[in-house]
């Protein structure tokens, strides 16, 4: 059984899936018993669902022992993979703090922090578990230091970073197991064991569409130029103000009307038809792990123009057009 802390819950319909991978060979025979459960849930961890794809129908929803939010979808995709391998799950998510597009820890306070030791000593004192699957950083000081039990910690790259950075810094050495975006990350963290699991996407469904088949779908304007950001205005780590700016500095030097498309809290089957609606997808964050925004308009055959954030300027190395700046 595994006890998973969720910080990131509640997303905006989300649109992040896994790396396609192999189904599990046998696991290392010489490997003791802690070994091997970490093994298996840092793979079910990069699976998420197994495939790299969603399968078909509802995913289950998770239950969270004490009422928390619910999960965003690719926190319901990992748990719905490891318990169709035969391990069973348990949620624990912070409280409070409705999260928009992945942006939630100025959304909390100090003092749902401080209820959500409670809420994950009840759990661990009411279920019997054999690991804890930290998703998010700042869940690393419950999970390290409530139980004694193995921690297999899950980083997605704002939380190694500022205030957040410090805080995972100061436990992520005490996991067993650490799973990152990227090497920069790794760097950022001081873990050079630390094991990079970037995103994949699901390229069933994000595929390149007829731009005005996918224009007639979200209901665009054919004779117009569409800019896609796919987050919360309100989202300051993504930094719309700069979009709108280099929106604004567009519009002068174009013939046809260029419309910024601010898109957030859309179904995951309506994303790939929005990134296919659009002439480019923009990104003007301040900082990223892996984004999956931008291999995701790189499946539909969409440019991206991002700023120079995680692995953005790799992922993009040769692509054309489109850039990093």
């Amino acid at each position: 059984d595994v006890l998973a802390l969720e910080d990131r819950v509640d997303a905006d319909g989300g649109h992040a899936t896994a790396p396609e991978r192999p189904e599990d060979g046998p696991l290392d025979g010489g490997l003791d018993p802690r070994s091997r459960v970490i093994e298996r849930v840092v793979q079910r961890v990069g699976d998420v669902a197994l495939s790299g794809r969603h399968r078909d129908g509802p995913l289950s929803r998770p239950r969270d022992e004490r009422g928390g939010q619910p999960l965003e979808p690719q926190g319901v995709q990992q748990v719905d993979a490891l318990e169709r391998s035969g391990i069973e799950c348990t949620v624990c998510t912070v409280p409070g703090g409705e999260q928009v597009d992945g942006d939630m820890p100025d959304r909390r306070s100090v003092v749902q922090y401080i209820r959500y030791v409670r809420a994950v000593q009840h759990v661990l004192g009411h279920g019997t578990f054999d690991l804890i699957h930290a998703n998010y950083g700042l869940t690393a000081p419950f999970a390290t230091v409530l139980g004694d039990l193995p921690v297999v910690l899950t980083l997605w790259g704002s939380d190694v970073v500022g205030l957040e950075g410090a805080v995972t810094r100061m436990f992520a050495s005490r996991a067993d197991a650490v799973t990152v975006r990227t090497a920069e990350m790794a760097r950022l963290l001081g873990d050079d064991a630390a094991i990079i699991l970037p995103s994949g996407v699901d390229l069933q469904r994000f595929r390149p569409i007829d731009r005005n088949t996918a224009r007639e779908r979200v209901g665009w304007d054919p004779t117009s130029h569409h800019v896609l950001f796919p987050y919360a205005r309100s989202y300051r780590r993504k930094n719309y103000p700069l979009a709108e700016a280099v929106v604004d500095a567009v519009r002068g030097r174009v013939a046809r009307p260029v419309t910024l498309q601010m898109v957030s809290g859309v179904a995951h089957d309506r994303m790939p038809y929005l990134m296919n609606a659009a002439d480019v997808v923009l990104l003007t964050s301040v900082y990223e792990g892996s984004p999956n925004t931008v291999k995701e308009a790189m499946a539909c055959d969409v440019p991206v123009v991002a700023t120079d954030v995680g692995d953005v300027r790799v992922r993009l190395a040769g692509v054309s057009p489109g850039g990093v700046g």
